[in-house]
């Protein structure tokens, strides 16, 4: 496995707000699926937009790729795709998203990007803003897979879904881990994803408390 994300040291608050990451050190390999746990507040979303150089860090380091991640250098941007908790759609249609925003992503994958929303069910409407919350994540997800990223970052992924939509999204995230990407998930509850994560990495305070692989955690 290859080092693909490295965090160093990391802090991090809001203007005039307390701290919300404090002395944070992770690595992220390739090959792996990551399941970012902890409550409300501390700081999951943050993370992942610093990672995706959203956010800069306060001190400490962030690379990725080898690259510092507030460089938003464009051949580091288009090798990571940030899904959000909320998501807002264009008024666009399916094939004018797709003409927009998959240039930004070398290796984009329109087949696989159809195959993809055929499989979730996604009902496409003339407009994709018209989309209810859960069609508009499961467009998001089926796009963001598409763009073959080599870091895949997802903000409270099944928020939003029904059971069935759920199953769908961890087979297909399943198959979607290979050894040259690595795919990092936020979430509250594990919610059936510890039959797919690796790493689970456990957050508590704004700090890691602790860290451990999916087999030591189903065992207990």
């Amino acid at each position: 496995m290859k080092k693909i994300v490295e965090i160093q040291g990391l802090d991090f608050h809001y203007r005039n707000q307390p701290s919300l990451l404090s002395n944070l050190n992770l690595q992220f390999h390739t090959g792996s699926i990551y399941g970012l746990v902890g409550k409300n507040g501390e700081g999951k979303s943050t993370l992942l937009k610093i990672i995706s150089g959203l956010v800069f860090p306060l001190r400490g380091k962030v690379k990725v790729l080898g690259v510092d991640s507030h460089s938003r250098k464009s051949k580091i941007l288009e090798r990571i795709f940030f899904l959000p908790e909320e998501i807002e759609l264009p008024s666009l249609n399916t094939q004018q998203f797709e003409s927009v925003y998959a240039p930004f992503y070398r290796n984009f994958n329109s087949a696989m990007y159809h195959e993809l929303l055929n499989n979730f069910m996604v009902e496409l409407p003339d407009k994709l803003d018209k989309l209810p919350y859960s069609q508009r994540k499961k467009f998001s997800i089926a796009f963001g897979l598409a763009t073959n990223a080599q870091v895949i970052l997802l903000d409270e992924p099944t928020k939003g879904l029904d059971h069935h939509s759920k199953k769908q999204f961890l087979k297909i995230i399943s198959s979607a881990s290979s050894n040259k990407n690595c795919i990092l998930v936020s979430m509250q509850q594990l919610d059936g994803m510890e039959d797919i994560i690796d790493t689970f990495i456990y957050m508590d305070n704004h700090q890691v408390v602790f860290k451990e692989t999916g087999n030591l955690i189903t065992q207990k």
